[in-house]
């Protein structure tokens, strides 16, 4: 593997907040592991938005509804059902989102959850 240049590494730390190690990659040609690799090593991590888990954003919708409507994720979790925090960082981790019970707490916080397909 050939080293990174300035250019790149001043790209890498550009890109950290807007881009995905995928898309990183693409523009750089060189492979997602490497780009993953060479951010650890400069002590890069991508870090989400405060109050986000950033990786589901129905999670973090009902979560931050939750938060503002004086709900604890552990009882909005029983309320709908599951034996856990329904969007907590752990129970989405080992379990995914349950979108059962996601669709129930949307309900109970006062939103609807629907899919809009472009056809």
């Amino acid at each position: 593997m050939k080293p990174y240049t300035l250019a790149e590494i001043a790209f890498l730390r550009a890109s950290l907040a807007t881009m995905s190690d995928m898309q990183v990659a693409l523009v750089l040609g060189r492979p997602v592991t490497g780009i993953a690799v060479k951010r650890r090593r400069l002590g890069l991590r991508k870090t989400p938005k405060s109050g986000s888990s950033g990786r589901n954003l129905i999670a973090d919708e009902i979560r931050e509804r939750a938060r503002t409507s004086g709900w604890s994720l552990k009882a909005l979790g029983k309320v709908v059902g599951t034996n856990r925090h329904l969007v907590g960082d752990g129970y989405l981790r080992r379990k995914g989102l349950n979108l059962r019970a996601a669709a129930q707490a949307v309900t109970l916080l006062g939103g609807e959850l629907y899919a809009e397909w472009d056809d």
